[in-house]
């Protein structure tokens, strides 16, 4: 898949609502927790966890994914069956001596085989300078997402696709908060280069409790 096909994939908005396989339903994490570990139900395992202030409040949170321990076939948002490892997105603030469950997000992290390219796409989530960070390897193309906690949700201020085909290179970075993007192309030597500046159209910030998919872009 080149970066053109990419991208185009990315600007559709899926409206299809998740179906799961019989039998499996995502379990309702508890609220309330002493330590991360603790989020975890059983037959569901950490996949990836990432601490940092996300609230502001000079306390380091913690984010993580988890991950169920069989593959299920489940009808994704975008309406193709998939047959992986269920996954939750789950961010707990700091209060006190322990946890508290402010999001939680059944389909948001894409699941091994999805995609079609690789047998897993998923790389990590970290957390830096208050904005929790989503990141995707692929085979030749790589998504960055970024989603900062403000008026009381998270939502997605920032995106970056970067990808090589041949000799050719493509690296767009898109700043929703600024409605700003910048896109750079050329030769992977160099000897190519070209940058363009340009103004998105979004109506509203996507909101991180309610997306379905990390490419379902509130882009125009």
């Amino acid at each position: 898949m080149n970066m053109k096909t990419l991208i185009a994939i990315l600007f559709l908005t899926f409206t299809v609502s998740g179906a799961i396989a019989q039998g499996f339903s995502y379990p309702a994490l508890h609220k309330s927790v002493n330590s991360v570990k603790d989020i975890v139900p059983a037959n569901w395992k950490i996949k990836s966890v990432a601490n940092g202030d996300l609230n502001g409040d000079g306390v380091a949170d913690a984010a993580v994914v988890i991950e169920y321990a069989k593959a299920i076939k489940e009808r994704r948002p975008d309406g193709v069956m998939n047959t992986g490892h269920p996954r939750i997105l789950a961010i707990l603030f700091k209060v006190g001596n322990g946890y508290r469950l402010t999001l939680q997000n059944n389909t948001i992290i894409l699941r091994d085989g999805e995609v079609g390219m690789v047998n897993d796409a998923f790389d990590q989530i970290f957390i830096a300078k208050r904005v929790l960070n989503i990141n995707y390897e692929f085979v030749r193309e790589h998504s960055y997402y970024k989603y900062r906690y403000q008026q009381g949700d998270f939502y997605l201020i920032g995106a970056t696709l970067t990808g090589v085909s041949g000799n050719k290179m493509e690296d767009n970075d898109y700043n929703f908060s600024t409605r700003k993007a910048v896109f750079n192309s050329g030769t992977i030597d160099g000897e190519e280069t070209k940058v363009e500046h340009k103004r998105i159209k979004i109506n509203k910030l996507n909101s991180l409790r309610e997306a379905e998919i990390p490419h379902d872009w509130p882009v125009q």
